[in-house]
């Protein structure tokens, strides 16, 4: 007895093993050459004004108190894990750098807004048990943002 065939005169076993090694090839291919993950992008002109902002008048470490001349809000940037997280380095200005220790804030988009809140300030494990790590690590560009752990 003769098996089916397919038109062309193949059997339906034979085809159905080169789809499915068709289908390994393309996955093996896949898996290589995946695109590396995303990172943190520079904030744009908006952002930048919002995360300012909500530096100047954060209660965070008290940086409502310190003057704007003290310091500058600088490489504001945005996660890609989600855009409603964002960090950003304070930088002493010449007058200051006796004074003023250089530091990095986090800050959160509130829902719904365009509004940003500063949440951390420091210069160590900012953000941790704060922001989800998978956000600090795309922020900071490293695999451990929160080497004593943090959250999920």
């Amino acid at each position: 007895m003769t098996g089916i065939h397919a038109p062309g005169g193949r059997s339906i076993r034979r085809v159905s093993a080169r789809l499915a090694l068709i289908g390994v090839m393309a996955l093996a291919a896949a898996m290589i050459y995946v695109a590396p993950a995303a990172a943190s992008r520079p904030a744009n002109a908006r952002e930048r004004s919002g995360l300012i902002e909500a530096t100047h008048a954060s209660k965070v470490g008290g940086l409502n108190k310190v003057p704007q001349s003290h310091y500058r809000v600088a490489d504001q940037r945005l996660s890609t894990v989600s855009t409603n997280w964002a960090s950003a380095r304070l930088v002493a200005t010449p007058a200051f750098r006796s004074s003023f220790q250089n530091a990095v804030v986090v800050a959160v988009r509130l829902a719904g807004t365009s509004q940003w809140v500063v949440v951390d300030l420091g210069s160590a494990d900012v953000g941790c048990g704060i922001a989800p790590n998978k956000v600090l690590a795309d922020l900071f560009k490293t695999k451990t943002p929160c080497p004593s752990g943090g959250i999920g």
